[in-house]
């Protein structure tokens, strides 16, 4: 059982009325809250299924009691483990080629490369097949592969039901 208790700016010595969806929205965001900070992903099964009956009874500013029933099935996804991969910085890797190169050849290949690009309508020059293929091996070689595991979504359809579920004793 979820109970709210909420102070509003029109209370008047704790007893002020407020309108029903006033009241319906405080006692709902109020356990909505409340509950969510007492939710465990961690405690629910992978691949299950569960029928939930819910009561909410709530109190707004000392006013009448708030009563909202409903059933809810909430399905849990199973687990995964998702790979993700990561490559070094293009801008990087040209500099620490660049680097490995002479001055002369270093400063002709940033003087006459951006040239010759544009001179070819922004297109690159036409590369030898076996210096791509090499380049690709270097480069793949430069990349980083990682796996995470990651818990299945949670998915929750709810239907409205008819009070009382009978999930009181006494009140």
């Amino acid at each position: 059982m979820a109970v709210a208790s909420i102070v509003s700016e029109k209370s008047v010595a704790g007893n002020a009325q407020v309108d029903m969806i006033e009241m319906a929205s405080a006692a709902m965001t109020a356990a909505s809250k409340a509950l969510d900070k007492e939710s465990r992903r961690e405690a629910l099964v992978a691949g299950s299924t569960y029928k939930v009956d819910v009561q909410v009874a709530a109190r707004v500013n000392d006013g009448q009691i708030f009563r909202k029933s409903f059933t809810s099935i909430m399905s849990v996804g199973h687990d995964s483990t998702v790979a993700s991969s990561s490559a070094a910085p293009v801008a990087e890797i040209v500099a620490l080629i660049l680097e490995k190169l002479n001055p002369q050849t270093r400063e002709a290949i940033l003087r006459d490369l951006p040239n010759e690009f544009a001179e070819a309508g922004n297109v690159l020059p036409s590369i030898k097949p076996s210096t791509i293929e090499a380049a690709e091996k270097m480069l793949s070689k430069m990349r980083s592969s990682n796996t995470t595991n990651r818990k299945g979504s949670v998915s929750v359809k709810s239907v409205a039901t008819q009070l009382p579920l009978n999930l009181f004793t006494g009140e």
